[in-house]
């Protein structure tokens, strides 16, 4: 009977690894407000927790790329999900205590089968890119990324947050953790009840490097690579330094539900884009949206008037740019390239390590509301990529392959 349900649920595991895959990158953020709470340390060591997490991300790629050969997208993705159920046991068993190397330890095996996971997901996604209406599928698959995101602050706070009774354990970190562990479980049985054979993305045993190197030979690809490094970096930084913001302006337990309305605001962005901007290049809305949510971030810094309020709705600009950049750089690759390219997308997931600890450096000697001269930084890089120039280089890129 299970393995029935399993099967009738089988056209969902997409959205369904997308969706959990969301949740879990976002609990972070109530685990360093918690930490926070329990030491008086430097911003910038919590802030090890978030680089550790996305920097695993990066180790797990090209190893992901070997295994996913060998093994095919389903075999694997039931090896990640357990893993993912592993590390999630070990956290809630530690957390309370809350050793920062335990920690780190966990924190980094719980990214790195999340990282196998996103390996499977970018490359189904990628291999929808001969359906009609790419963008709005790109869109509506990574909406379930981000009704997750919403999700997870809140939830995750409201467990990681919440004070225990006087001198007893705090059993409400635990549960948490156990009940994410046995989200996996359930997953990992769905996984082993499909009735799918051994399947891989690319056709053949294509030597890895080789393949990388032609990837990464097409201007697309490392300009892909790059603002996915650029724009994660900075949307991940946002709620983090806003949830630190809200810590000073109001509670603790106030700042995941800021969070959570920083991803309500992208869910509902995205789902609006998909009704009213699917006509507009994604090229226009990245330009758009970067030059708003510049505007928002100096007006800001310079009257310091509702900061948190305003951060939140930085949600709304950044709606529709990570699928506007999936879907503007993956156009006209060769679909040899598709799995390849995906996983040097994948890659740039690790600018959501480097870009929040360069902000939280920042933010221990200016404070945090002028450390977010950092986002605009990146915006402003973000848009000097999509300059005139740049766009002939990948145009004339996509010609030349298009003749050959």
């Amino acid at each position: 009977m299970l393995k029935k349900l399993f099967q009738r649920l089988t056209p969902f595991l997409l959205p369904s690894l997308v969706f959990i895959i969301g949740f879990t990158n976002n609990i972070i953020p109530a685990m360093i407000l918690c930490v926070k709470a329990q030491h008086q340390t430097a911003t910038w060591q919590i802030m090890l927790l978030q680089s550790v997490f996305f920097l695993s991300y990066f180790m797990i790629v090209i190893p992901g790329f070997i295994l996913v050969q060998q093994l095919g997208t389903m075999q694997l993705s039931r090896f990640a999900s357990l893993g993912c159920m592993l590390s999630c046991a070990c956290l809630g068993l530690v957390f309370a205590q809350a050793h920062l190397p335990s920690l780190l330890l966990l924190t980094a095996c719980l990214a790195l089968s999340l990282g196998l996971l996103r390996v499977v997901t970018n490359a189904a996604i990628m291999r929808l890119q001969d359906e009609p209406g790419y963008q709005k599928r790109v869109v509506s698959i990574l909406s379930c990324d981000t009704l997750g995101a919403l999700t997870s602050p809140y939830i995750s706070g409201h467990f990681l947050l919440s004070p225990p009774e006087a001198q007893s354990f705090n059993y409400a970190p635990l549960c948490f953790f156990m009940a994410l562990s046995l989200a996996f479980a359930l997953l990992t049985c769905g996984f082993n009840s499909a009735s799918q054979p051994k399947d891989s993305p690319i056709d053949g045993k294509l030597d890895w490097l080789t393949s990388f190197k032609q990837a990464l030979s097409q201007p697309r690809v490392y300009y892909g690579f790059v603002a996915t490094f650029i724009f994660i970096g900075l949307e991940f930084s946002i709620p983090i330094f806003m949830g630190l913001l809200a810590k000073q302006y109001y509670t603790a337990l106030d700042a995941p539900r800021f969070i959570s309305g920083y991803w309500a605001l992208i869910l509902t962005g995205r789902l609006l884009a998909l009704r009213y901007l699917a006509h507009i290049p994604p090229r226009m809305q990245i330009r758009a949206a970067c030059i708003l949510s510049i505007a928002i971030i100096s007006l800001v810094e310079m009257t310091q008037a509702a900061p948190v309020i305003a951060f939140m709705l930085l949600g709304l600009c950044n709606a529709n740019v990570y699928p506007s950049i999936f879907a503007h750089y993956s156009q006209s690759l060769d679909k040899s390239l598709h799995y390849t390219s995906s996983g040097i997308f994948l890659m740039g997931l690790s600018g959501g390590a480097i870009i929040p600890m360069l902000q939280a450096h920042l933010a221990d000697y200016t404070g945090m509301l002028a450390s977010f001269s950092i986002i605009i930084a990146c915006y402003a890089m973000l848009l000097w990529m999509l300059s005139a120039k740049r766009e002939r280089i990948l145009n004339q890129s996509s010609l030349t392959m298009a003749q050959t």
